[in-house]
């Protein structure tokens, strides 16, 4: 495990090579992507701006889906030969629920993760989560301190976010 890790990135029991979803292709979008590739996951990247595809194949997705212009169904079946995505990680800004969070669940495999980073609204239909028993959890978009007054207005950042790993 490296020295430094992403928490939208260790949000799910992800193994190697699983292949994720990462929904939004901003700042942090692109740095969960570039994280999960390190790590060995293949990563299919969605945004609705076609100029960001350069820049998130550059940044390790093997495979950009530009919402509107193609058929995300068609083309995770596709990339997953059928059996749907591992894990999909919302890190799209929106206060509705628009096509692109629905989208994403919609595509998981049995016992996949779900990661939903910062303000993101997710209307999952309990009925399909269960049915597919998704696992689904939220991050905070910038890791630990975020949202944490004693951390963004004093700098003090609580021991409850602090993980050290230590080698045997």
């Amino acid at each position: 495990m490296p020295p430094f890790r992403y928490r939208p990135c260790d949000s799910y029991n992800r193994h190697w090579a699983d292949r994720v979803l990462v929904v939004g292709q901003g700042l942090v979008g692109l740095l969960v992507t570039a994280f999960l590739r390190a790590s060995g996951a293949r990563v299919m990247a969605l945004d609705v701006a076609p100029a960001r595809r350069a820049l998130a194949h550059a940044m390790g997705a093997e495979k950009v889906v530009i919402a509107g212009q193609q058929d995300l169904r068609q083309e995770v079946r596709a990339w997953t030969d059928g059996f749907g995505i591992d894990a999909a990680v919302l890190r799209a800004s929106a206060s509705s629920n628009g096509h692109q969070p629905d989208g994403a669940w919609r595509f998981c495999a049995t016992g996949a993760g779900l990661v939903v980073v910062g303000k993101t609204k997710v209307d999952l239909p309990w009925e399909y989560a269960f049915g597919k028993e998704i696992e689904v959890r939220f991050s905070r978009s910038y890791g630990p301190g975020r949202y944490d007054p004693a951390y963004e207005w004093r700098g003090r950042l609580s021991i409850g976010y602090v993980t050290l790993d230590r080698a045997a």
